[in-house]
């Protein structure tokens, strides 16, 4: 007996979804789908808005109809003569916080963005997803100066410790978006600015020395064994390992803080001596 698809399924086969760069409206009204069911069962979703930029290759064509390759901010403009060729492309996408679920709903090609620039974004993403009943409760990124200039110009201070405002106002409802900073992305940034300037300086004015992790490493090479700790020589010449947040995170770990102490205190080893600050900076206190 051959039995015909679900009228449902063949609505499914006939539509097509518009992936054109901009906000994506079938994605947020998939989203507002989802958020009407919850409500249903009495349930409030809550999502987070996650932006980055990813490289892209170069390249143009033409497909018959359009040209593809330029930059295209959602603004459907397709003159190949006046365009520049897209380098970069800016995503955002929504990531649920009490309910297992993400979709982009906004892509964006381009060449170089201000802060100003993506701020002007995200204010417009922030608007359409309210129009879709969407509440969005924080935004997170990598840190990226322009990403960071993004939210100071919707009204967030992070960058003046003494006057941390870690927020903005949603543009319509006014509640506060809290502004989060990748923590990957941000163990590694300070792991590639410890290594490439040697030596940060704590509020006391005292180093804090990458040299005592490359001896931790030499150390342990030389005398054939290992403090209990995973850090090897893959840890400090990271150069073609940098997108790996577990040897950055491994580096400043209680466990290498440990092994420092070790060399310090127990072994009393003169190269050790004075490691006390780069311990502190391993062990988060």
């Amino acid at each position: 007996m051959n039995v015909l698809p679900h009228q449902s399924t063949i609505k499914k086969w006939l539509s097509s979804v518009n992936l054109e760069p901009g906000i994506s409206i079938a994605a947020l009204k998939h989203v507002s789908e989802l958020c009407l069911k919850a409500e249903v069962d009495e349930k409030k979703l809550y999502f987070s808005l996650t932006c980055d930029e990813m490289a892209i290759r170069k390249h143009v064509e033409f497909d018959g109809k359009k040209w593809h390759g330029f930059v295209d901010v959602g603004n459907k403009t397709n003159d190949c003569e006046n365009n520049t060729e897209a380098t970069n492309v800016f995503v955002f996408m929504l990531v649920g916080i009490n309910i297992y679920f993400k979709i982009v709903i906004a892509y964006y090609f381009i060449h170089t963005l201000t802060g100003k620039e993506k701020s002007y974004i995200l204010n417009d993403i922030l608007h359409v997803a309210h129009d879709h009943s969407i509440l969005i409760c924080n935004i997170t990124f990598d840190g990226a100066s322009t990403n960071i200039c993004m939210v100071q110009e919707l009204g967030a201070k992070i960058t003046t410790p003494n006057n941390l405002q870690t927020y903005f106002q949603h543009p319509v409802t006014q509640k506060p978006i809290t502004v989060m900073l990748d923590a990957c992305h941000m163990l590694k940034l300070v792991r590639n600015t410890l290594a490439a300037k040697g030596c940060f300086t704590d509020i006391n004015g005292k180093l804090i020395n990458w040299n005592y992790l490359i001896l931790l490493v030499n150390k342990q090479e030389e005398e054939g064994f290992h403090l209990a700790v995973k850090i090897r020589r893959r840890h400090i010449d990271f150069k073609n390992e940098k997108m790996k947040v577990k040897l950055a995170a491994q580096i400043f770990s209680s466990s290498v803080a440990n092994a420092l102490k070790c060399c310090e205190e127990d072994l009393k080893l003169a190269e050790f001596q004075g490691n006390t600050n780069s311990r502190i900076l391993s062990n988060n206190k």
